[in-house]
């Protein structure tokens, strides 16, 4: 098998562009990335830069949370490659195959548990969400990291070192994300409690908040048989010294007389 090692052809170059696929299985998770050129003569290439493909940990995990494993190992691969080809991250457009991988990066990580609000995190601190694409299973050539490929299938796969077709094409023509076919309930989100409540149950709740913020307020405004008590009872120091008024009052009026 012989790889040609130059990444463009002899001509020069007017505009790079470097493309990322990711995807996973249930036995690993991998990613593809690709550098796009367009010469002065109007023509493009497109070849292979790197791959890089990881094992699916021992542990059971869903194909969801592995496509987003995936991911970020795409967008750590890709920044690696940017800082060598001094091409900024922010030009970089990836494709996946993962619908919930896209919706997760184009949502509110704090909305998402744990282990997708770090990743999405993480994507979306050196990312936009309109960077991320779909791409259709069979197009995607990270597909071949996920599930193995012999080297003669490899040898004679030219979705493999050149990316597929449409990446020569006008980018009007690239598969995009669709997004006003947005699910109404993402995986992974948090659980709120008032969401899993039924209607009665909800309802029952409502009540109860009220009955209970209205006897708080009753609380506040009540005085209780001790208090009432306190002020019916006249102050000691008040009456002491109402007392010694009378009585200097009356000597007084004795020595007028």
């Amino acid at each position: 098998m012989r790889i040609p090692r130059c990444l463009r052809r002899a001509h020069k170059v007017l505009t790079r562009k470097i493309i990322t696929f990711v995807d996973a299985s249930i036995q690993a998770y991998g990613a593809v990335v690709y550098l796009l050129c367009e010469y002065e003569d109007g023509t493009l290439s497109c070849r292979l830069i790197a791959s890089k493909s990881k094992v699916a940990p021992l542990k059971p995990i869903t194909v969801p949370r592995l496509e987003l494993m995936g991911a970020v190992l795409g967008l750590r691969l890709t920044q690696n490659i940017c800082r060598v080809l001094q091409i900024p991250v922010q030009s970089v457009l990836f494709f996946s195959d993962s619908k919930d991988v896209l919706w997760w990066i184009r949502g509110r990580g704090r909305d998402f548990r744990s282990f997708v609000a770090n990743r999405v995190g993480e994507i979306q601190m050196a990312t936009e969400p309109c960077q991320w694409q779909y791409v259709p299973t069979t197009q995607n050539p990270a597909d071949l990291c996920t599930r193995g490929a012999t080297p003669s299938d490899l040898q004679e796969s030219s979705l493999w070192w050149q990316g597929p077709v449409w990446l020569l094409e006008d980018p009007a023509n690239w598969p995009k994300m669709e997004i006003d076919c947005r699910p109404s309930q993402l995986r992974e989100r948090k659980a709120v409690k008032e969401d899993v409540l039924g209607e009665n149950e909800r309802t029952t709740l409502a009540s109860y908040r009220d009955t209970r913020r209205d006897q708080e307020t009753t609380e506040e405004w009540r005085l209780s048989p001790k208090a009432v008590f306190e002020l019916d009872t006249p102050c000691p120091t008040t009456c002491e010294s109402s007392k010694s008024y009378s009585k200097h009052a009356q000597s007084e009026g004795k020595a007028k007389q």
